[in-house]
């Protein structure tokens, strides 16, 4: 992975984690959609250089499910505030919020390391995707639940 790889990564989580610690409307976005494409075109131009072995596939798809979407819906479902601010509902990460998200992450390069090491650092743009799309969809799930005439 180069230098640059790392920097653009690091720019998105940092922006990810700004971002869930703001107060802001609940909305529906195109983000996760965005960087689940290119982070698929990442990893499958990764994956075409450098064929994978049956293990880092599993691996992989075991981060994917579990780490990020599992945990990024357990972040929508319990670290995300939600509030009702006239008729638009409010929403603002907690510190849970980031911890869990710096846990998840942790854990998507620890399963990595299992094997090559180098899967987790080429699919983080998926990862963060899936685990932003899995937050999502949890926190308008509460909000439906919560506020249903404002959803």
């Amino acid at each position: 992975m180069g230098t640059s790889t790392i920097l653009i990564d690091s720019v998105i989580l940092l922006l990810i984690l700004w971002r869930q610690s703001m107060t802001r409307p609940i909305r529906s976005t195109v983000l996760p959609i965005i960087l689940i494409v290119l982070g698929f075109v990442e990893f499958m131009a990764y994956a075409k250089q450098n064929p994978l072995s049956p293990i880092e596939i599993i691996l992989f798809i075991v981060s994917l499910a579990g780490p990020a979407a599992g945990i990024g819906y357990w972040r929508g479902s319990v670290a995300i505030r939600l509030w009702l601010d006239g008729t638009t509902i409010m929403q603002r990460g907690t510190w849970l919020n980031i911890l869990l998200w710096l846990f998840a992450l942790g854990l998507h390069l620890a399963i990595d390391m299992a094997d090559s090491g180098q899967v987790a650092s080429v699919s983080l743009l998926l990862y963060f995707g899936v685990s932003l799309g899995a937050q999502r969809l949890a926190v308008r799930q509460r909000a439906k639940r919560l506020f249903p005439a404002h959803v």
